[in-house]
Parts: C-alpha cells; sequence; structure tokens
C-alpha cells in the first residue's frame, strides 16, 4: 500500500521486537495498547486513502477520451524527441513523447514550448511515471504516430509522480511483415517498425531547396524469406547508414538496420519505406534486441549474404543537384520530337515544357487492380461470363474475383507550340499535384463505385505549365501505345525557366551519373496553389503529402465486393 505505509508498519514491527529483546514486560504491558492502536490507524488510513485516492491510473490507455477532463494513467516513456518548425529547423517547437501502458497500448504526447523546461527533466525516456490533470486532443488525420484516437497535450496544470510499479512484459515494438508491406495490408496512416538486411544502396542524392539541403539515401531492404522492399532515408537518418557504410565497407558483417517508427508510402507505385520527419530512430547493427535476433536467424537461414556484402563494398557516394538538374539530364524535347524517338524504338527518357488543356474522361480517373497478384482486372460481362458465380470482376491470372482495391490513373492532355499529345499520372504525383491524400483519394474511390465521375479537385490540373518528364517503354513501343507515364513533374516557373534555357556551363552540377529510378528530390512536384507558385512542395511535419481531408477513416485499400452485388 505504499512506501509510507511499509515504514509505519516497520516501525511498529521493531518495537514489538524491542520487547522481547531489550524491553521489560512492564514497559511492554504498558506500551503495547498504544502500539496496537497505532496500527490500527495506520491501517485504516492507509486502505482508505487506497480506497478513495485517485486510481484512476487503474484505467487504460485505450480508453482515455474527451468525455472528461481529469484522466489519471501510469505510462512508461517508450520513446522522446523534441519537434522543431518546419522552416525552422534549429527552433524547438515542442517536447513529444510515445507513452504505453502496462497492456501495451499506446498514445502521443506533447509539452508546447513553454512548458518543456516544468517537464523535461522529470519525463526522460524509459521511466514509469502517474500523469495526470492533462488535455485531450483528436489524433486523426493521413498520418499518426500511433493508432489512438486521441493525444495527450500537457498543461501548466498538469501532474507527474514518480512510479516503479509496472508490469514491463509488453514488446514495445510492431513489426508488419513484408508481405503486408508490399501488398499495403495495414493501416498506412500508423508508424511502425521494421529490421531488414540492406542488399542494395544507391548514391546519396543532395539537393537544395528552400534555402536548406535536402539529403536522401535509396536502399533495399530484405526479410529473412528474401522479401526485397525499398526504404528511402532522409536528412540526418540517410547521412547516418552512408557514414557507417563508408567507415565498414571492408567488413564482413552484413549491415542490418532496425528504423523504429517508420511510415510506408508509394513511389512510382512501389510502396516505400521511410523515416518520419520527427520521432523515427535508426540502429545500424547495434547489439538492440531486434537486431540481434534478426542477427542470430540470419545465421541459420537460407537468405544469401552476398548481396548485403556488395552493399558494404559501395563506397557511400553522394551527388549534389538543383532540382532543374533531374530534367537536363534527359533530351529537352518538343511534343512533335517524340516521335523520332519511336521511330527509333528506343526506350529512354525525355524532358517536356507543356500546358495542360484538358483531362481525359473516357477511360474513368483510376481502375481496379487484383488484391492477390496486383494485376488490372476488368468488370464481369454476365452474357459472355456466364462462370462467373457472382463474381463481379475477372483477373487474366487468378480468374473470377471479388477482393480487388482501387488505382489512380488520370491521363491528361496537353500541348506545346508544335502539337498535342496524352500523358498518365500516377498516384504518387496525383496526390501531390491536388493537395490531397492516399486515405483521401480512396475514400473517393469507395464512394464513387466505378461511376468514374471525376473529383473537382483535378481541375488544378488544367491551364498549368509544366516541365515534365516522362518515359517512353517497352510497352509505348511494342503495342503503338501513344500515353506516355510521367515520372516527374513540376510547374516551378524558375525550374521551367532554366530546362528552357538548357545545361548549365557548370560542369559540377550536372547529375548525369543518377539513374532514372534514382528520385533526387521527391517532394519536386509543385503544389499548385496560389501561394506555392514559385517553390517546390514542402515536407509536411509528419508526411510527404498534404491532407485535405477533415475525415479519420482508415485507408480503403482492399474492397471486398460481395458477390451478389454488381457496381453499378
Amino acid at each position: 500500500m505504499g512506501f509510507l505505509l511499509n515504514v509505519r508498519l516497520q516501525t511498529v514491527v521493531f518495537a514489538l521486537y524491542f520487547r522481547t529483546t531489550w524491553m521489560n514486560e512492564l514497559l511492554f504491558n504498558f506500551l503495547a495498547p498504544v502500539l496496537f492502536s497505532l496500527l490500527i490507524v495506520i491501517l485504516v488510513e492507509e486502505m482508505a486513502r487506497f480506497a478513495f485516492e485517485p486510481l484512476s491510473w487503474r484505467v487504460n490507455v485505450a480508453d482515455v477520451n474527451d468525455t472528461k477532463e481529469s484522466w489519471t494513467i501510469r505510462v512508461k516513456v517508450v520513446l522522446r524527441w523534441k519537434q522543431t518548425f518546419k522552416n525552422y529547423p534549429n527552433v524547438v517547437s515542442s517536447l513529444d513523447m510515445i507513452l504505453m501502458d502496462e497492456q501495451g497500448t499506446k498514445i502521443q504526447a506533447s509539452v508546447k514550448k513553454n512548458l518543456i523546461s516544468d517537464f523535461e527533466s522529470i519525463l526522460e525516456e524509459g521511466t514509469v511515471r502517474v500523469i495526470s490533470d492533462f488535455g485531450i486532443a483528436s489524433n486523426s488525420g493521413s498520418y499518426m504516430l500511433v493508432n489512438h484516437p486521441y493525444k495527450i497535450n500537457f498543461c501548466k496544470s498538469t501532474k507527474v509522480k514518480i512510479s516503479t510499479d509496472f508490469e514491463n512484459t509488453v514488446d514495445p515494438y510492431i513489426f508488419p511483415s513484408f508481405s503486408d508491406m508490399l501488398t499495403k495490408n495495414l493501416d498506412t496512416r500508423v508508424a511502425f517498425d521494421v529490421v531488414g538486411l540492406v542488399v542494395s544502396v544507391d548514391p546519396m542524392i543532395v539537393t537544395h531547396d528552400a534555402g536548406r539541403d535536402k539529403h536522401k539515401l535509396t536502399l533495399e531492404l530484405q526479410d529473412l524469406s528474401g522479401n526485397k522492399i525499398a526504404c528511402a532515408l532522409w536528412d540526418s537518418y540517410d547521412v547516418r547508414l552512408s557514414k557507417y557504410i563508408s567507415e565498414n565497407h571492408s567488413a564482413d558483417l552484413p549491415i542490418v538496420i532496425f528504423l523504429h517508427m517508420a511510415k510506408l508510402k508509394e513511389w512510382n507505385r512501389m510502396p516505400q519505406i521511410s523515416n518520419c520527419l520527427f520521432g523515427s530512430r535508426l540502429h545500424i547493427n547495434d547489439h538492440i534486441g531486434p537486431i540481434v535476433s534478426f542477427q542470430e536467424s540470419l545465421k541459420n537461414s537460407d537468405v544469401g549474404v552476398e548481396s548485403s556484402k556488395k552493399a558494404t563494398e559501395i563506397i557511400a557516394t553522394t551527388v549534389i543537384g538543383k532540382p532543374e538538374d533531374y530534367y537536363l539530364k534527359f533530351p529537352v524535347v518538343t511534343i512533335d520530337e517524340i516521335q523520332k524517338y519511336i521511330k527509333q524504338k528506343k526506350q529512354i527518357g525525355l524532358s517536356i515544357i507543356e500546358t495542360t488543356t484538358n483531362i481525359q474522361d473516357d477511360v474513368g480517373w483510376y481502375y481496379w487492380s487484383c488484391r492477390t497478384c496486383h494485376k488490372i482486372v476488368n468488370r464481369v460481362d454476365d452474357e459472355i461470363d456466364v462462370d462467373s458465380d457472382g463474381h463481379p470482376f475477372v483477373c487474366g491470372k487468378c480468374g473470377y474475383v471479388s477482393e480487388v482495391y482501387g488505382k489512380v490513373r488520370v491521363i491528361i492532355r496537353v500541348q506545346d507550340s508544335t502539337g498535342y499529345s496524352s500523358f498518365v499520372l500516377f498516384e504518387d504525383l496525383i496526390e501531390k499535384l491536388i493537395n490531397r491524400s492516399h486515405t483521401w483519394l480512396m475514400e473517393k474511390i469507395s464512394k464513387d463505385q466505378n461511376r468514374q465521375i471525376f473529383p473537382e479537385e483535378l481541375n488544378v490540373l488544367l491551364e498549368k505549365k509544366f516541365v515534365i518528364k516522362i518515359q517512353i517503354s517497352w510497352f509505348n513501343l511494342e503495342n503503338g501505345y501513344t500515353s506516355y507515364t510521367v515520372h516527374r513533374c513540376t510547374h516551378d516557373e524558375s525550374v521551367i525557366e532554366k530546362v528552357f534555357i538548357g545545361p548549365s556551363s557548370n560542369e559540377n552540377n550536372k547529375v548525369d551519373t543518377l539513374s532514372d529510378d534514382v528520385d533526387a528530390n521527391d517532394v519536386e512536384v509543385a503544389t499548385p496553389t496560389a501561394n506555392a507558385r514559385k517553390r517546390p512542395i514542402d515536407i509536411d511535419e509528419q508526411s510527404t503529402v498534404f491532407d485535405g481531408s477533415s475525415t479519420s477513416y482508415a485507408p480503403v485499400d482492399n474492397l471486398k465486393i460481395p458477390k451478389t452485388k454488381h457496381l453499378e
């Protein structure tokens, strides 16, 4: 019943023991009633305090909500970091934490700048605290660090008490399988943890934007089953890994990384892991549980280690570039000149300056893919597909299916001074161009129910001048397909002007060593709004997209269409 009770009881017990060794029986008979009365008073007092003082720390974190103002919880500080302002990275805006109770439920907590000095010293990472009288705010949007509908805000009146009584038996980490990440079979709004073997590393890319340098390192991770997934590390995270590779390139030990608090995005229509702007932790071959366990399992697995050794043999290189450099490393052509490369049967990337005139609406703005094999599916024709058994779709590989998910694909009609052409935009670019999130797009598809009604937000693409990098692929050449996929675009006027003028005479600014699949700046697509016309899009504090949706639903990545119902 607490430390004070223990001290008091020990005092009484010592008094009784003292009687048996030193005190005479007469003196003990005189003091005994007093000692026993004191014992009863102590017991009654402690039982009353235990019964009537706040015991709401027994409330699970999962039960915390905004229905009342006073909560008391007992939690462990499992992660802590200082958050800075987006445009002022050296100025601290808040002290943020992930708190976890004994059941393993987590909640994010934040201490504003003016209160950091009051709480920082008592909220050290790894400590257990009883916290009460805090504020409750909603935790929703396109990206959340933990899967809790609310978050905690510390106030001036918030009380924090030291506690040591905590059942530390719950694993604080969440490791989705690589298979689930590759199929996006998880809530992509919520951060998770990933551990894997580094099997390839691209050169670090450094770009200068908004007055500061941005770093990116693209690598590939492999799990113990041989599944691989792309990973992008930004800024200090990529600098750490690049430095580690440089200093350990001759080591025989495979590189295993553990990224705590990672997020899953999509780049070039493929899943990609990335660190969060704040809150992530990167461990590289550290003596920490997930890495040690992975290394031990790796020794006994059939997964090849040679690829990782090759990664360590790559002395990390750095390529410094500017936003326009990416476009200038490809031939800058007019629309009319595209045909020259088509006749040459040449797969090549081209940069084009064009103006979007309209959106091609005869093919819709999304399509359906099979949940199992991810290939495009077609609607069932009841007169032809008599064996569909009520399934609304047919997949060329899996046959008749009901479980499908939507993928965004918008075909735009563009022109320059020489002619017209059609270009294809996929979701990763559409999200940024229309200022909407993946969740928002998936909800639109779900509600649209295959009617292919174009969202009004797509109209912001019209009558805009862009510099676009397209790719003439084997599919274009073999099938005579004249709509070309857009890999990158921006309507930053300064970039358009420099691409129009042509390559700089300063050879040091060229990035000819970059391959087409290396992303020099994956936030380069400009947000088509009046206040952002002259600068590339900024990285959001917790996401590389901006969520204009006020909803907090889970993403609808996978839709199971009932057999008995057909889409209208």
